[in-house]
C-alpha cells in the first residue's frame, strides 16, 4: 500500500443516499465482497494455530475480500475492441544462435494474420541502435503483405540497447492521432542491456516515463538519455513508407515534435528469451505499465506460444482502468470501524479515510480479488445484527460498450453478538489472505537471492511453506492456497545455489511471483501454466494457433 500525503485528493464520500446508479447495459465487471468471517462476537478471542485461545488475544481486527470478476466474450471477433500493438524486437548478434530470430519472425508472421483492418501494428527492431521496421500502419491486407516482407528481411547483429527500443516504441505508438482502445507493446530481449542506459533503475523509470499515464513524449526531455535521442535516426525509417491517414508525423529523432494528444492506457508484455536474460529488469518494466506480463520462454519454441497467449489477452480485454474505491460508512465509524491497510501496492489512502486501487485492465472471464484488513465495530450493546464495516464500487472503461462504467456500491457486514462466538471461516477470503501474504515473502526471498544470500532466502520461503500449515484443511486444498504454496516450495529448490538460481530459478520465480501478486498467469510452457489463474476460451484458443515446432 502507498500513501502519498502531498497529493492527496479529497474524495466525495460514498453513501448510499448519494450513489448514482449504473444505467441498463450489460455489466461487463461485477464486484462481491465478504469477511473472513461474518460473526465475531465481542468477547472472541483471537485463535491459536491449534485453535486454542492460548494468548488471549481479543479478536480486533479480521480480513476483508472484495472479488471481481469479468464477463464472457463473444467469439465474433468483430466484436472486440481494435488494438495499436507495436512490438519492440532484439535482432542483436545473440539472436543469431540457434535460430532464435527466425523463430521470432514465424511468429510475428503469424500474429499479423490475427489482426483486423481497425487494428494497427508497428515494428521496432533493436540492436546497437532502434529502427522503426514497420511504422504503425492499419492491418490491411496490403499492409500485412509488406510488414511480412520486411520481417522475412530482418538479420541479427550487434549490442542490445534496451532504453533505445522503449523509447522509440513509446513515440511511435504516441503518433497515432485517434488510437484503438487497446494499447500495447510487446518487448522482445534474449540478453543484457549493454548499450545506452543499462541499469535497472534506470530502464524502468523510462518504460513508466514513456507510457505512463501522466506523461505525452513531445519532446526529447531528459528523461531519454543523449544516446537514446540519437539512436531513434530518421534515417533508419526505410523499410515500409508511413500509413499517413493513421500514423501522424513520425516520432523517431529529435527534430520531430508529434502533437499532444490524450493518452490512453499501454500495457508492456516483455518476452525473455532463454537463461541469460535479466528476469528481475524485464519484470518491473512489465509491472511498471498497466496490465503489463512478463513472459519466461525457456525453450525457444515456445515463443510461439507466448505470444499467442499475450495476443490472446490483448484482443480479450473486456474493461480497462478498473478502479476500486473502498471506504467505512459513517455509523461504523462512530462505532471505531476503520481501514487498518489494504493489501496491494497500488492503493492510495485519500483524505477522509477512504482508499482507492488501480487494478488496471481485465480480460474476459478474469478474476481478481483485493484484501483489506480492518478493525472491528465496538458497539456499546451486543447485536446479532450484522453491521456494514466497508463499502466498495467498482468504476472501469468496457471497452467493449466504448463507455464509461460504475458497479453498485457493494457492502461487508459483521455481526458482533455478546460472548465468544466466531462463525465458520471463509475459505476464499483466507486463501486469498494466504495469497498475498505469500507473494510478499517470494518477493523477499527473491530480494535475498539477488545479494546472493541463498541460505536466507531458502529460510524465507520456508516460513510460507510453514504459514501455510496453519491454514484449515480446506482452505489448504483450495486451488490458490496450494498452488502458491507448490510454487513456493519450487522457488525454495533453485536457491541452493547460485548456478541453481542464475539458470532457471531467477527467470521462473519472475513469472511465478507476478503471477500470483497480480493473478494473472504469462504462460509459455507447462511450467509456467497456471490451474488458477486460467485462461479465457479465446485467449486459449487463440494461444494454441501459435504452436511452432
Amino acid at each position: 500500500m502507498r500513501s502519498d500525503e502531498s497529493t492527496i485528493a479529497t474524495l466525495e464520500t460514498m453513501e448510499t443516499e448519494s450513489f448514482v446508479q449504473v444505467d441498463d447495459h450489460t455489466t461487463t465487471l461485477t464486484m462481491t465482497g465478504a469477511p473472513r468471517h461474518a460473526i465475531i462476537g465481542l468477547g472472541t478471542f483471537q485463535p491459536s494455530v491449534s485453535g486454542s485461545n492460548g494468548g488471549r488475544t481479543k479478536m480486533t481486527m479480521t480480513d476483508v475480500c472484495f472479488s471481481l470478476c469479468a464477463g464472457e466474450m463473444s467469439d465474433n471477433d468483430e466484436e472486440r475492441a481494435p488494438v495499436d500493438l507495436v512490438v519492440a524486437l532484439d535482432r542483436s548478434g545473440s539472436m543469431y544462435s540457434r535460430g532464435k530470430l527466425d523463430l521470432a519472425k514465424k511468429t510475428l508472421i503469424m500474429l499479423l494474420q490475427q489482426l483486423r483492418p481497425q487494428d494497427r501494428f508497428g515494428l521496432i527492431t533493436y540492436s546497437n541502435e532502434a529502427q522503426i521496421t514497420v511504422p504503425i500502419l492499419h492491418m490491411t491486407d496490403e499492409h500485412k503483405n509488406r510488414a511480412s516482407k520486411a520481417i522475412k528481411n530482418l538479420t541479427a547483429g550487434g549490442g542490445t540497447n534496451m532504453s533505445a527500443a522503449v523509447g522509440t516504441a513509446a513515440q511511435e505508438i504516441r503518433t497515432i492521432e485517434q488510437p484503438n482502445p487497446v494499447q500495447t507493446v510487446f518487448f522482445l530481449t534474449d540478453g543484457h542491456a549493454n548499450t545506452g542506459i543499462s541499469q535497472v533503475e534506470g530502464l524502468v523509470n523510462l518504460t513508466r516515463n514513456c507510457f505512463g499515464l501522466s506523461v505525452v513524449v513531445t519532446q526529447p526531455t531528459d528523461q531519454f538519455d543523449q544516446g537514446v535521442m540519437q539512436s531513434m535516426s530518421v534515417q533508419n525509417r526505410n523499410v515500409v513508407e508511413s500509413d499517413s491517414n493513421n500514423a501522424g508525423s513520425s516520432a523517431t529523432g529529435a527534430n520531430v515534435t508529434p502533437a499532444p494528444k490524450p493518452l490512453s492506457t499501454i500495457s508492456m508484455h516483455c518476452f525473455g528469451y532463454g537463461g541469460d536474460h535479466n528476469a528481475t529488469l524485464l519484470r518491473q518494466m512489465a509491472s511498471a505499465t498497466e496490465g503489463g506480463s512478463y513472459y519466461f520462454i525457456e525453450e525457444d519454441k515456445d515463443v510461439g506460444k507466448a505470444f499467442g497467449d499475450a495476443l490472446g489477452g490483448v484482443l480479450s480485454i473486456v474493461a480497462q482502468n478498473a478502479t476500486v474505491t473502498v471506504e467505512v460508512p459513517t455509523k461504523a465509524k462512530e462505532l471505531g470501524v476503520e481501514i487498518v491497510e489494504v493489501l496491494h501496492d497500488q492503493a492510495i489512502k485519500r483524505e477522509n479515510g477512504s482508499y482507492t486501487v488501480t487494478l488496471g485492465d481485465f480480460f474476459a472471464e478474469e478474476k481478481r480479488d483485493l484484501v483489506l484488513t480492518v478493525k472491528l465495530a465496538t458497539p456499546a450493546r451486543p447485536t446479532e445484527d450484522a453491521t456494514p464495516h466497508v463499502v466498495g464500487c467498482v468504476s472501469y472503461t468496457d471497452t467493449l460498450q466504448s463507455r464509461l462504467a460504475q458497479g453498485e456500491r457493494v457492502a461487508v457486514s459483521i455481526a458482533r453478538p455478546e460472548g465468544g462466538a466466531l462463525s465458520s471461516e471463509n475459505e476464499h477470503v483466507a486463501a486469498q489472505s494466504f495469497r498475498v501474504q505469500a507473494t510478499k515473502e517470494m518477493e523477499a526471498a527473491e530480494r535475498l537471492a539477488a545479494q546472493g544470500r541463498f541460505q536466507e532466502a531458502q529460510t524465507t520461503l520456508r516460513g510460507t511453506i510453514d504459514n501455510y500449515s496453519t491454514f484449515s484443511a480446506t482452505v489448504q486444498s483450495s486451488a490458490q492456497a496450494s498452488e502458491c504454496m507448490a510454487d513456493a516450495q519450487q522457488m525454495e529448490k533453485y536457491m541452493t545455489s547460485e548456478r541453481a538460481y542464475k539458470s532457471k530459478g531467477h527467470a521462473l520465480m519472475s513469472n511465478k511471483l507476478k503471477a500470483h501478486k497480480e493473478q494473472r498467469a504469462a504462460v509459455s510452457n507447462a511450467e509456467t501454466s497456471s490451474n488458477v489463474y486460467k485462461q479465457s476460451c479465446k485467449r486459449g484458443k487463440l494461444a494454441s494457433k501459435f504452436s511452432i515446432s
